[in-house]
């Protein structure tokens, strides 16, 4: 009778107080006191087993498991452009340059139409912003000017001559 209370309760001397699939996460907070209660159903059910793991076998457990979880978790709240260090900042942008510098040579970008484009980087925007403002000639000039091509545009009209949708002859 004594072998089969240990195999009722997995008390083996193999497990070496290694967490197992019978041990619990949680204990009874009143057993683990440490004062042992009797409760007078004790002496009738003498044959069951009401062993509690102990409480730092648990706590093992449960580091274990959170240690796991932070080391799987990224918390992209650190990962911010503030994290980065200063001279770290200036080697990636010197290796994107590199990396993009190459594509930047292609004879397409150097035509004229590339450097008339109207967006384009300016190196100083503080000089432009602070810079002063247009002329009432010049501004009078762009009022009249838009002024003739909205009224070119509200004058164009498309005449209508062919079908926009052509059936096509699908047996």
């Amino acid at each position: 009778m004594g072998c089969s209370l240990s195999s009722c309760c997995g008390e083996s001397s193999d497990q070496n107080g290694e967490p197992s699939e019978r041990t619990t996460l949680l204990s009874d907070p009143v057993a683990s006191s440490g004062i042992e209660q009797r409760i007078p159903s004790d002496e009738l059910s003498g044959s069951y087993c009401s062993s509690v793991p102990k409480k730092s076998d648990e706590q093992s457990v449960m580091n274990k498991i959170l240690h796991e979880t932070a080391t799987n978790v990224i918390d992209v709240a650190a990962l911010g452009p503030h994290a980065i260090e200063q001279n770290e900042y200036l080697e990636r942008k010197n290796f994107y340059k590199i990396k993009v510098g190459p594509h930047l040579n292609l004879p397409w970008l150097h035509t004229g139409a590339y450097h008339k484009c109207i967006l384009f980087d300016i190196p100083d925007p503080e000089r432009v912003v602070a810079s002063l403002p247009i002329g009432i000639s010049d501004y009078n000039l762009m009022s009249k000017v838009t002024g003739a091509v909205s009224k070119a545009m509200e004058g164009l009209t498309v005449n209508h001559k062919e079908d926009l949708i052509v059936p096509f002859q699908i047996p």
